[in-house]
């Protein structure tokens, strides 16, 4: 767990108001309430980078899902076998999964870091997507999507447990559901009046890809600011640098009242003669 992102106690004391609320219906059902309604744990401004992640990918997830077998039978590829590209996506996906834990047991990588990589790899099947005519290169695309879309899916618990710990899980993988659930009513609807107004598939496989590529920016930016070794030794230089300028000023400021000393004995010298 990352101690430098951890909810402080204060936050945590700020969802104790909505437990008092149910507090008449027996402690059980007033302390599953609070953990519940616990608003708190939106002041983690780490934590708003997943959320809005997790939105935004969602917005362009599931184009594939829905417009990869027309854009197939656009091209000429019967139903039958456009149809099979869906349980492409499938397959991979549940090999990625398994495939996910394993590579995640034996190389303790940051499951942030991953979860961007794998985001912005998985927006290029998308983005391509239109530029290609061969059944067999469609079928390389869905088995990519399928993969990444996996590490990013199967990840997604234990980056919170990393990111805000444990006894966090359960209210932060359900608002992150919330944001997930609201952008899955607008994305598919947002691509098909794409279609729509331009008569062809190609745009919404654009925007698919975009919002993928956008979310796995989101989780990187969270990795590079807070989360990255190099942020570490960045912020130990600056602070030394901090601390450096400080010494400095403030041998220049010994020097300046030691030589105004000496002026000031000087004219009292003069003085007293």
């Amino acid at each position: 767990m990352f101690s430098s992102s951890t909810v402080s106690k204060r936050e945590e004391s700020g969802s104790s108001t909505c437990g008092k609320l149910w507090s008449c219906l027996g402690d059980s059902f007033s302390e599953n309430m609070e953990e519940m309604l616990n608003f708190s744990i939106l002041k983690n401004k780490l934590y708003w980078f997943v959320l809005a992640g997790n939105f935004i990918v969602m917005l362009g997830f599931y184009v594939p899902f829905v417009y990869m077998k027309e854009r197939a039978i656009d091209i000429g590829i019967d139903e039958t076998r456009a149809a099979f590209l869906l349980s492409v996506i499938g397959l991979a996906n549940v090999g990625g999964r398994a495939l996910t834990g394993v590579l995640m047991q034996f190389w303790k990588i940051n499951t942030v870091l991953v979860t961007s990589v794998a985001l912005i790899i998985g927006s290029i099947p998308i983005t391509v997507c239109p530029l290609l005519d061969s059944y067999i290169q469609l079928v390389f695309l869905a088995l990519v999507f399928g993969l990444c879309t996996a590490a990013y899916l199967s990840l997604c618990s234990v980056l919170l447990c990393d990111l805000l710990g444990v006894h966090y899980l359960t209210n932060a993988f359900g608002y992150v559901i919330l944001f997930r659930g609201v952008a899955c009513l607008i994305g598919p609807p947002m691509a098909g009046a794409i279609i729509d107004s331009t008569g062809e598939f190609d745009n919404a496989f654009y925007l698919g890809g975009a919002m993928l590529f956008l979310g796995g920016l989101s989780h990187f930016l969270l990795y590079i600011i807070y989360l990255s070794p190099c942020r570490g030794w960045w912020t130990h230089r600056r602070g030394a640098e901090k601390r450096g300028k400080k010494s400095q000023g403030d041998v220049e400021e010994c020097k300046t009242k030691m030589l105004e000393n000496e002026e000031e004995r000087g004219e009292n010298t003069i003085e007293n003669v």
